[in-house]
């Protein structure tokens, strides 16, 4: 009976297999749009990252088939405009050029900047106001385990003080260093990065995640993150936390929840919402200020 049950479960395997048909869904048409990223950062001159936006499906896109090259970008205060010109930087993280628009004003605090960006005849505006505030950094401590919904993983702890009265939004920020025997979200370095060699360089490492202090104003802060990269016991870096404001931290959170969507069947699908250019273009134009880093060595 036994012989007869598997010989059936093999039958009916080849009959399912012999009845699969490729089907060819038409994709439906796709607008390309602006995608426009900038924050400014007092006492630094501005970046601006200008990309055209492709259908989910197109496949993978070099970062220089994406960069939009030809556009007039300014940013004002109201006394200096800042006329940004087209650049690149070669990253050996990524092994590959970045590009975007570079500045040369410095950002000044509590100024009103507003943004231009003309391309194809058509002017995409925006506006963001340098008054945010950087957290006050209690202290770094470690954890081997902590659980979320993806499992266990080890945790840096920040420690900060919120700053009252006020709607502050966060994400962690470390200064690190990596080699090609490191890891980064599950894909080892040396397998897809042929630039580092033996070399060991800097990174900064952002958290992916947003933070706000609702409920928590004006309170000690605590935030736990799996580090990135892997390290090695009595590895030295610098642990921070980098201060939003409100309309860049909804588009980076909206983008953290695109990512958890993609990567987890069982979350809800997010889709971008229409920002500061309207449905025109995706993106934000804002600013960032960041604490004072400490240090930090892994104990493991």
């Amino acid at each position: 009976m036994k012989n007869i049950l598997f010989s059936a479960s093999i039958f009916s395997v080849l009959v399912l297999a012999s009845c699969t048909k490729n089907i060819t869904i038409p994709q439906p048409a796709y607008d390309e749009k602006p995608s426009i990223q900038c924050l400014l950062e007092p006492g630094t001159v501005p970046f601006l990252y200008l990309d055209r936006s492709v259908a989910f499906l197109t496949g993978p896109h070099l970062p220089e088939d994406l960069f939009i090259r030809d556009a007039l970008v300014e940013i004002t205060d109201g006394d200096v405009t800042d006329h940004l010109q087209a650049d690149s930087l070669f990253d050996r993280e990524s092994c590959q050029f970045k590009y975007y628009y570079k500045g040369s004003e410095l950002t000044k605090s509590d100024k009103t900047y507003q943004l231009s960006i003309t391309l194809n005849g058509q002017t995409y505006t925006a506006s963001t106001t340098t008054d945010v505030v950087a957290a006050q950094v209690d202290s770094v401590s470690y954890t081997a385990a902590f659980n979320d919904i993806y499992g266990e993983h080890e945790g840096v702890i920040v420690y900060f003080h919120d700053q009252p009265g006020r709607a502050d939004f966060y994400r962690f920020v470390m200064n690190t260093q990596v080699d090609t025997t490191g890891k980064h979200s599950g894909v080892k370095l040396h397998d897809f990065n042929t630039c580092l060699g033996t070399d060991t360089i800097q990174v900064v490492e952002l958290g992916r995640s947003v933070y706000n202090d609702q409920n928590l104003d004006g309170q000690q802060i605590q935030i736990i993150i799996e580090p990135a990269y892997s390290h090695t016991l009595g590895l030295e870096v610098t642990v921070g936390i980098e201060s939003l404001d409100a309309v860049s931290a909804d588009f980076l959170d909206q983008i953290d929840r695109q990512k958890l969507a993609q990567l987890n069947p069982f979350v809800e699908p997010v889709f971008l919402k229409d920002g500061q250019f309207g449905k025109a273009a995706i993106g934000f134009f804002g600013n960032r200020v960041r604490s004072q880093f400490l240090p930090f060595v892994f104990p493991e």
